[in-house]
């Protein structure tokens, strides 16, 4: 996902939407890196989730995935619609149905738990709500269908290219929990 976000900042960027490119890349960092904080405390602090009330396992590896496919889906639904401060559901809808369907695999794969995946769905569509207003405020004038053309290109074409990479984060995300905190007595 990350390299479809970048991509479609570029696309943005070259019809001329510069602050638009921004807040797609403001949306996106705050999304992941959210995501990357409560992947941090869960790595770093099971005692402590556990003290609030959550059984180990139950939230023990929050979903990137789910949340990256979200705000990326959903953002890019959020784009295509007019006005999206005022009217966000499109986006909404897109990222909810793109976090069910990632998160669902991630639950087939027996990699996540449904906390897991309803966590990383969730800080996803925080990730859209804030696209949506930041968005909004960049709005100028519809973009011509040549100009949607090349963003949805961008998206189709990089999917392509960069599908099956891999960021090997979560192994750095545990390593870097396991130097931050003390061990647990």
């Amino acid at each position: 996902m990350l390299p479809l976000a970048g991509l479609v900042a570029l696309a943005l960027a070259a019809i001329g939407r510069w602050r638009v490119s921004l807040a797609w890349l403001a949306a996106v960092a705050a999304t992941l890196a959210a995501m990357a904080a409560l992947k941090l405390l869960a790595f770093s602090l099971p005692s402590w989730l556990a003290g609030a009330g959550l059984a180990p396992g139950d939230l023990g590896n929050p979903s990137g995935h789910a949340a990256a496919g979200t705000i990326c889906y959903g953002g890019l639904a959020t784009l295509l619609w007019p006005r999206p401060a005022r009217r966000p559901w499109p986006g909404l809808l897109a990222g909810a149905a793109a976090a069910l369907v990632f998160g669902g695999t991630r639950l087939w794969l027996g990699v996540h738990s449904v906390p897991d995946v309803l966590t990383g769905g969730a800080v996803g569509l925080a990730g859209v709500l804030l696209l949506a207003r930041l968005a909004g405020r960049a709005a100028g004038p519809p973009v011509p269908v040549p100009g949607l053309a090349l963003v949805l290109a961008v998206v189709l074409g990089g999917g392509l290219v960069f599908h099956g990479t891999r960021l090997y984060a979560e192994g750095l995300l545990r390593a870097l929990a396991a130097g931050v905190l003390p061990p647990e007595p």
